[in-house]
C-alpha cells in the first residue's frame, strides 16, 4: 500500500518553482512588488512625521511666547511699567 501512495506523488504534476532566473537577477515582478511595497511604507509613514514636526514647531513657538511674557513681566516688575512699544 505504501508503494502505491509513493506512486501518485510521483505521477503528479509538478508545478515550476519561483526562482530568480540562472541567478543572475530578480524579475521585473519583483522589483515592482518591492517598489510598491517601499510606497505604501512611505505613504503611511509621511504624515506621521509631517505631524510631528508640525507638533515640535508648535511646542518651539509656546517655548518663545511663554520667554517673551517673562521677559515683559520681569521688565514690569523692574519699571512699574509695561513697555510701550518695541522702541522704547
Amino acid at each position: 500500500m505504501a508503494q502505491h501512495v509513493e506512486n501518485i506523488y510521483e505521477s503528479a504534476p509538478r508545478r515550476p518553482r519561483l526562482t530568480v532566473r540562472g541567478g543572475q537577477g530578480f524579475t521585473f515582478l519583483e522589483v515592482l512588488i518591492v517598489i510598491s511595497l517601499l510606497g505604501l511604507l512611505v505613504a503611511i509613514a509621511l504624515p506621521a512625521y509631517q505631524n510631528s514636526v508640525t507638533r515640535s514647531r508648535e511646542a518651539a513657538l509656546r517655548q518663545t511666547l511663554y520667554r517673551v511674557r517673562e521677559a515683559i513681566d520681569e521688565y514690569h516688575t523692574d519699571q512699574r511699567a509695561y513697555p510701550g512699544t518695541l522702541e522704547d
